[in-house]
């Protein structure tokens, strides 16, 4: 049994791509959120749960996996428990699967305009909801060099990628950007084919729900220069120390807002 995994980012493609997933996969059984799988429930529960960590359950564990299939399978909510660290879910995964993982990356600049128009600052693992204006917000929460919120915290790609080194080997690990996926889904998807072993064609997909994704962002929410800047800065120093492990869109590195 071999294991690939999709962990996220939320606000990066998941939806479109586990639409792919759901319509195209063949050399792998695919699951997510939407199969109702005892299986999977099974998984995202142990992988959730504190008190299933210890070895004395681990031991005791049937998640019902057929050795004999290999599995794909993407879910953020992978991620839902790292809010000081990479977190213990990932750890988990490792511990069961040892599986090959792939996350993507989105700029932080656009990533925070769309956690923002959607209210969803909530992600990993907190209820808490910030409030106000995103000028206020980002006022707030970046603050020289310190990231006053943990939303705010997991968007140093650098130190989440060697937080994912730690957990698993590189070899195991496929980074990919959301910017890719918008402007060359053709590279997006050679790139995770030649991952998985699957042949997953972009062109096929019934619904091109990113390209009016996209089309939305531009039309209905203009960026304001000031905020963008700030955040870009922010991030300046994390995405150069990325950008020398892997090459990163120029949003990374540039600011072009």
């Amino acid at each position: 049994m071999t294991v690939t995994i999709h962990i996220g980012l939320p606000k990066s493609g998941s939806t479109l791509l586990q639409q792919v997933f759901q319509e195209q996969t063949k050399m792998h059984t695919y699951i997510s959120k939407n199969a109702k799988k005892p299986e999977y429930e099974n998984l995202i529960k142990y992988c959730q749960d504190d008190t299933i960590y210890d070895e004395k359950n681990f031991s005791k564990l049937n998640l019902n996996f057929n050795e004999n299939i290999n599995y794909l399978i993407s879910d953020e909510e992978f991620l839902n428990k790292t809010i000081n660290d990479i977190g213990s879910c990932l750890k988990k995964l490792k511990k069961l699967f040892n599986p090959k993982v792939m996350v993507v990356l989105r700029n932080q600049v656009d990533f925070i305009y769309s956690a923002y128009r959607n209210n969803n600052f909530a992600f990993y693992g907190t209820k808490i909801r910030l409030r106000g204006s995103l000028e206020n917000i980002i006022d707030k929460c970046l603050v020289e060099n310190s990231a006053n919120y943990h939303f705010f915290r997991f968007l140093r790609y650098n130190s989440f990628i060697e937080g994912l080194y730690r957990i698993f080997s590189k070899d195991k690990i496929k980074i990919l950007f959301y910017e890719d996926l918008i402007d060359n889904p053709e590279k997006f998807f050679s790139s995770i084919n030649s991952f998985v072993n699957e042949n997953y064609d972009y062109a096929k997909l019934k619904n091109h729900k990113t390209n009016k994704t996209r089309l939305i962002d531009k039309i209905l929410y203009p960026k304001n220069k000031k905020i963008c800047k700030k955040i870009f800065d922010f991030y300046y120093l994390e995405n150069v120390e990325l950008s020398k492990k892997i090459d990163t869109p120029i949003k990374y590195t540039d600011n072009i807002y």
